[in-house]
């Protein structure tokens, strides 16, 4: 069987905090205004019980090397919420970046579900990110 990719707009994200420096208004990414600010992206999982081939999380790291590099984790969480593991990479690195997970040892429960959660500076966008499942 193929992998099942998904593409998903950064627009999906939701801010953790105030969503008024939460700028959406081009289509091409979500722009976060404000100070440090966390973001929760949902991902589609269409196969309850197939394990993710790989993440990538496409930003534009308008920070740089400032006080807080972009990062972003993968969180996999069982289906009654008691367990979770979590994967995180990040940059310092200015402009666009993809932010690819490695998954290795990373645990993947069966009827779970995934969240991508992101730290973005001022002005740190998020383009899209990607799945796939197998």
């Amino acid at each position: 069987m193929a992998a099942d990719n998904k593409v998903i707009s950064g627009h999906a994200c939701e801010p953790e905090g105030d969503d008024w420096f939460t700028d959406r208004s081009d289509p091409r990414y979500l722009e976060n205004t404000g100070g440090v600010q966390s973001y929760m992206c949902p991902v589609v999982r269409d196969d309850t019980t197939g394990e993710l081939d790989f993440v990538r999380v496409r930003v534009d790291n308008n920070t740089g090397s400032g006080p807080t590099p972009l990062s972003c984790i993968v969180h996999s969480v069982s289906v009654g919420g008691g367990s979770q593991d979590m994967e995180m990479e990040s940059t310092t690195t200015a402009g666009v970046q993809t932010l690819e997970f490695d998954l290795n040892g990373f645990t993947e429960y069966d009827n779970g579900h995934y969240v991508i959660e992101c730290v973005l500076g001022p002005y740190d966008r998020i383009l899209s990110y990607r799945t796939a499942e197998d």
